[in-house]
C-alpha cells in the first residue's frame, strides 16, 4: 500500500460536514406505538436543533435535539 493510499479517505465513513449534510433535515429512527397507545418516536437532526412533531397540522410536540443530534419524543398523553 502506498502513502497516497493510506491516506485517502475511506468511501464507508463520510467526513464530517458529509456526515451533517446527511442528517440536516430530522430524520426518525423509531416509532413505536404499543397495543395501548404509547407511543416513543426517536431519530436525528443536527446537533441542538430545534424539532416539531406534528400530527396532521397540529404541533404536538417541540424540544431540542441534543449535542450529537439525537432526539426522543414520547407525547404526553403516554406519561401515565
Amino acid at each position: 500500500m502506498t502513502t497516497a493510499e493510506a491516506s485517502a479517505p475511506s468511501l464507508a465513513e463520510p467526513s464530517p460536514p458529509q456526515a451533517l449534510a446527511a442528517i440536516a433535515s430530522p430524520s426518525f429512527d423509531v416509532v413505536r406505538v404499543g397495543p395501548k397507545g404509547n407511543t416513543v418516536v426517536a431519530g436525528r437532526a443536527q446537533p441542538s436543533a430545534s424539532v416539531q412533531i406534528f400530527d396532521g397540522n397540529t404541533r404536538i410536540g417541540q424540544f431540542k435535539a441534543d449535542s450529537h443530534g439525537e432526539w426522543v419524543f414520547i407525547p404526553p398523553s403516554c406519561w401515565r
